[in-house]
């Protein structure tokens, strides 16, 4: 668990992040080097699995479209799997392919919902402890001087995208597993 977040106001506090807050707080500002992550909490699939992030990287884009202006974030993660929950039977390589891809898929989500519950707090609280105004004012100084005065009112609108592609590497597939077929060595 990840403790002791607070959002401060000049020099008060004003807010403690929850544990899933502060797990977005650091995908989005880059700073999330190892750690472990698992899809228990996910709903939609009965496979659930457990990993650590080898690597990761966050960047960001301030975007234009038409009139508007928005903060995209690229967040690319490499995580290994170490644990997998509810697998019934032992698989065949392109089994294993399309289970890696679904693992991807699932481990995307848990980054996003973290990433998403820090924006809805920023939001919430009207004030940017997540940078987005000092991210737009170094790539469009321009616009941030235009919006500058109403920050705390505009943050509440900001649009803020999330781009989360997510990697399975060291599976720990191996060709001759130790679990055998139903029926081989059994003489």
């Amino acid at each position: 668990r990840i403790l002791g977040a607070g959002v401060l106001r000049g020099d008060r506090l004003v807010y403690f992040l929850t544990d899933e807050e502060t797990k977005g707080y650091m995908w989005l500002e880059n700073n999330v080097k190892q750690r472990l992550i698992n899809t228990i909490d996910l709903e939609e699939n009965s496979t659930k699995y457990g990993g650590h992030v080898i690597n990761s990287t966050t960047k960001y884009k301030v975007k234009a479209n038409s009139e508007n202006i928005e903060l995209q974030y690229e967040i690319k993660v490499s995580i290994a799997i170490d644990e997998i929950l509810g697998l019934k039977k032992q698989l065949s390589g392109a089994e294993w392919v399309e289970l890696t891809k679904e693992a991807e898929k699932s481990f995307a989500k848990v980054i996003e919902k973290e990433c998403q519950s820090s924006i809805k707090k920023q939001r919430e609280l009207g004030l940017d402890f997540l940078g987005i105004g000092r991210h737009i004012e170094q790539k469009n100084v321009a616009y941030w001087k235009t919006i500058k005065g109403q920050w705390e009112e505009k943050i509440a609108d900001f649009p803020v995208s999330l781009d989360v592609k997510v990697t399975i590497h060291h599976s720990g597939m191996s060709s001759s597993s130790a679990t055998n077929s139903e029926g081989e060595g059994q003489d």
